[in-house]
């Protein structure tokens, strides 16, 4: 058992930051039972704990957000036996022993925590951290606590868009912050390689993280409780190491030719570079969305044995590579999964990380793999291909499910994903991890309004009025896929049209609804924000983008309209009240236009805080491609060229408007 106690010393007060009869934790304990009477807290908190607790006390205070609260802890050491940690656990009432378990109870004489193990502990001085920031007293209470899934974390694709490292440093906190333990790092894609390869720096891509900054990284998350897991791109997603050996490459496609013993030295090469480098006994091998069986080569295998066992064969042939440096692999499980046959074929202490980025995603994998036996992890996505601006209500669907399923089905865990950062706001994610964590960790979660609650209020030091909680939830629909909004989310003069139509207009107005409002509201919290700032400058200036978009929908309507109003002034020969329709429509498109470069201008600047100037995915030019970078879709010619052309034309027939002319206006493809 773990142990310790803070006994109550009366000195002054501090004034509270919100109601203090509201227990307000993120994530949700198992067991919360209120008692009688509150704990008054005192000026200097003092924590009494074995010498062997310290640093994990230590850290598990560096994660609190309030420095009002952090800065007032001091530990003294407990006079008792130096066992003290190795000493039999105990049991709870309502909440069994196990891994990363505690129990925290506060009276009004003090608080005592005991905890199962380091894990526990760490959770428990969090928990304790939170109830702290509710102000000079705390409402007496039992909390008995466990998570419901062993490993809880969060995959950030780093390579598609390498930010700057100090972002990895706080992603990694703010997970642990809400009791996540686990962060994977996907370096490896058709970009490159985004962490420094010794063994291989031909690979090894701009502005990379060195091995000295990632054993950083690593020795923070080990501070933190958090396992910082790699993943290698060992067969799909290979651009990283074919773009250097064409001859890797599966009849010139972006995967590595499953025939070519070239492949697996260099594999082996990198798979041994990494082990090293990583602590931790995962290693994540991808293995998803590639090609195969398309050479000649692999062809004539896949004749003889059948293309199961080519992917098998290759698939177990990693495994053996992997176990050899004494680690475990991970792989996606979307091709292994198509077929019964083809998993069986596969080693059984492989674990296989089951993605599905659906909002309506079901249980089948999971239960599949796990009436086989096999070790599973759920794989929902906060951000993926094809969304923009910031994570979606589809999206915090997608974790919730997959969490319930993880749950029931008894998964190893949930490695939340979140892919394509370029496409959002930088430092939009931070509802969405807490999202993730709450669902990851209770068995009974709250609900959106619940974690954005808790969110304001722990990461912010907000009070979370439910004006404030309902502006955090309505950021959800701001987050969109293409085509989704109206056509103005592409803005093609052919697409001009659509914008009159009554079903589009109900489309608009309906996101409008949503939106209005937003920027302003969020504006007048961000002056009571105590700490964090940054990353509620951040929903700031999402909530811009969303309102931006709603500028430009009613700019096309308006401006369609004005348009055929002229049309049939000239038809009735109103030359003049043709050229004020026309004028009008101008100076709409033209106001339409500053709102843009202005929020261009902001979002630039915002680029530069967390990512790279220079960075050639800023505009989609690495690789990527413009539609998944969102300063491409805010200031590229190709979603806003309609505007310079529309403007242009109006300007001049609204000086000389002719009919035909004017007609033409509203057929022309852009």
């Amino acid at each position: 058992m773990m142990s310790m106690f803070i006994p109550l010393m009366l000195l002054p007060l501090i004034q509270p930051i919100a109601d203090s009869s509201a227990i307000r934790l993120l994530p949700t304990p198992a067991v919360v039972r209120v008692t009688n009477g509150k704990w008054t807290v005192p000026q200097r908190i003092t924590l009494v704990a074995p010498n062997e607790c310290h640093h994990v006390i230590r850290s598990a205070i560096s994660l609190c957000n309030d420095a009002a609260v952090r800065d007032r802890i001091y530990l003294e050491h407990e006079a008792g036996p130096a066992n003290r940690l190795r000493s039999p656990g105990v049991s709870f009432p309502a909440c069994p022993i196990s891994a990363e378990a505690y129990k925290l109870s506060i009276t009004p004489t003090g608080v005592a925590l005991a905890a199962s193990d380091e894990a526990g502990l760490r959770w428990g001085v969090i928990t304790l951290m939170q109830l702290l920031a509710l102000g000079r007293s705390v409402p007496a209470c039992e909390i008995e606590d466990r998570p419901a899934l062993g490993l809880r974390g969060l995959m950030i694709d780093m390579v598609r868009l390498k930010e700057r490292d100090e972002v990895y440093f706080r992603m990694l906190e703010e997970a642990a912050s809400w009791k996540m333990n686990a962060l994977f790092l996907h370096f490896t894609d058709h970009n490159g390689c985004s962490i420094e390869l010794k063994s291989h720096p031909e690979v090894v891509s701009r502005n990379a993280m060195s091995q000295e900054t990632l054993k950083k990284l690593i020795a923070r998350g080990a501070e933190l409780g958090v396992r910082v897991i790699p993943e290698v791109e060992a067969w799909g997603h290979a651009g990283w190491a074919t773009a250097h050996y064409p001859n890797f490459a599966e009849a010139g496609r972006g995967s590595f030719c499953l025939s070519n013993e070239d492949v697996y030295s260099f594999l082996e090469d990198v798979i041994r570079e990494v082990a090293t480098l990583f602590p931790d006994s995962y290693v994540h091998i991808g293995c998803d969305e590639a090609n195969y069986a398309l050479c000649d080569k692999c062809k004539t295998v896949a004749a003889k044995t059948g293309q199961d066992k080519l992917i098998a064969n290759h698939i177990n042939r990693l495994n053996a590579i992997v176990k050899r440096y004494g680690k475990t692999s991970v792989i996606w499980g979307d091709i292994v999964l198509r077929s019964e046959e083809l998993l069986s074929l596969l080693d059984r202490d492989i674990v296989i990380e089951n993605w599905d980025y659906k909002e309506t995603v079901t249980a089948e994998k999971l239960s599949l793999l796990r009436s086989d036996g096999r070790p599973a992890l759920a794989g929902p996505a906060l951000m993926w291909n094809g969304y923009k601006i910031c994570p979606s209500r589809n999206n915090f669907e997608n974790v919730r499910r997959f969490c319930a399923h993880a749950k029931a089905q008894e998964a190893e865990g949930v490695a939340t994903t979140i892919w394509l950062t370029q496409r959002c706001v930088p430092g939009n994610f931070g509802y969405g991890i807490a999202w993730a964590a709450e669902h990851s960790w209770s068995q009974t979660p709250m609900d959106e309004s619940g974690v954005a609650a808790a969110y304001l209020f722990h990461r912010f030091g907000l009070d979370p009025t439910p004006e404030r909680v309902d502006r955090i939830v309505r950021l959800l629909d701001l987050g969109q896929k293409e085509g989704t909004i109206s056509p103005a989310f592409w803005w093609k003069v052919e697409k001009l049209l659509d914008l009159e139509k009554p079903e589009q207009r109900a489309v608009c107005e309906a996101y409008a609804s949503k939106v209005r409002g937003l920027e302003k509201g969020l504006a007048g919290d961000l002056l009571s924000v105590r700490f964090n700032r940054p990353d509620f400058e951040s929903l700031l200036l999402t909530a811009a983008c969303g309102e931006h978009l709603v500028t430009r929908q009613e700019t096309g309507a308006l401006t369609v309209g004005l348009i055929r109003e002229a049309t049939k002034h000239l038809e009735a020969s109103q030359v003049e009240s043709a050229k004020k329709a026309l004028a009008d429509a101008a100076k709409s498109v033209s106001r339409m236009e500053r709102d843009r470069y202005i929020l261009f201008r902001r979002l630039q600047d915002h680029w530069v805080r967390d990512r790279y100037p220079d960075d050639c995915e800023r505009y989609g030019e690495g690789g990527i491609g413009g539609s998944h970078t969102l300063m491409w879709w805010f200031g590229s010619k190709d979603t806003y060229g309609y505007a310079e052309y529309i403007l242009e034309r109006l300007e001049e027939l609204a000086a000389n408007p002719e009919l035909s002319a004017v007609a033409s206006l509203l057929e022309v493809k852009h």
